[in-house]
């Protein structure tokens, strides 16, 4: 072949070796609403099918880093009374709470359309973990987004990055903090939050997925109405284990 018959060709094989491909084999990225609306409906359906069929306990444990004070408690979750939620107390720092009444559990954020809206979400790569593929996509807080809730000044501030499953849109993890403080001051609480680090991971119960693990660092100052200031540098930790089949 006569490479001078030819100058298109040989112009994009330069330009392709140049910008690491040939020019005319563009690459085709995901279609990021489209995951992210498929995403909020699986995780939707996963929510309603485990919370109608199974009860689960709760770990908390905060760490106090500045006094290396540790407390740790244990909640049962079960659903009462149509689709209210509940709380049990089933020990605190080890010890058996006795006779404990559950408390209506109040849900404030979930994986909703409502909370996706506050972030502009990008693709960023693709990733492979124990031979599944995932998205993975970053996200930063829209700018001005209108805050309802004192949390929402935190919310508004996180970026970070979320792994989605793109063989079925299962949720795998989430690591977010915020870029810069927060002046966290309300009608009944001032104070700031200096740092916050997050991150969630998932497991899988009967084919469904549900959180496994939250851990957040969190340093601030705050004071509440009525109440000496007070500062915090703490590391929480949220485990849900033990899901169990509920008796029809």
């Amino acid at each position: 072949m006569k490479i001078g018959k030819y100058p298109s060709i040989l112009a994009c094989l330069i330009l392709g070796l140049i910008l690491g491909g040939p020019i005319y084999a563009q690459v085709q990225l995901p279609d990021v609403d489209g995951i992210l609306k498929k995403f909020i409906e699986k995780s939707a359906a996963d929510s309603a099918y485990l919370n109608s069929n199974y009860t689960h306990e709760e770990v908390e444990i905060i760490h106090n880093l500045e006094n290396n004070k540790r407390e740790k408690e244990v909640f049962l979750f079960v659903r009462k009374k149509g689709n209210i939620l509940y709380k049990k107390l089933l020990s605190k720092n080890d010890v058996h709470i006795k006779n404990q009444t559950p408390k209506p559990k109040k849900e404030i954020i979930g994986i909703t359309p409502e909370l996706f809206e506050k972030f502009l979400f990008q693709f960023k790569r693709e990733e492979s973990i124990e031979d599944q593929k995932y998205w993975v996509l970053t996200f930063k807080p829209k700018p001005n987004f209108p805050e309802k809730e004192t949390y929402d000044r935190v919310i508004n501030n996180l970026t970070g990055e979320v792994w989605i499953a793109s063989e079925n849109y299962t949720f795998k993890k989430l690591v977010a903090h915020i870029a810069d403080e927060v002046d966290y001051s309300g009608a009944r609480v001032s104070g700031k939050v200096h740092r916050m680090d997050a991150s969630v991971e998932a497991q899988i119960v009967d084919g469904h997925f549900a959180v496994s693990r939250v851990r957040i660092r969190l340093r601030y100052n705050l004071k509440f109405l009525f109440s000496v200031p007070f500062n915090g540098d703490s590391l929480i930790t949220i485990h849900y284990q033990n899901y169990q089949r509920r008796e029809p």
